[in-house]
């Protein structure tokens, strides 16, 4: 999914979104599953840096996501 078009234009929920892995991500995060949570991102083309990043934002949020 991730290879058929450049998302560097698109917001992660976009992106996410477009390659139908939303739920699937909302899901990982529930579940605060980071090992999840990074490897649904990078297959939206983030790289492992800012998909880390992204996934340690998002398990800081003490009332979950």
């Amino acid at each position: 999914m991730s290879n058929e078009k450049n998302h560097s234009d698109k917001t992660v929920n976009e992106r996410l979104y477009d390659a139908h892995l939303l739920d699937d991500f909302y899901r990982a995060a529930n579940k605060k599953d980071r090992n999840e949570m990074i490897a649904i991102l990078m297959s939206v083309e983030l790289d492992r840096s800012r998909a880390e990043e992204t996934a340690d934002t998002i398990l800081k949020v003490p009332d979950g996501f």
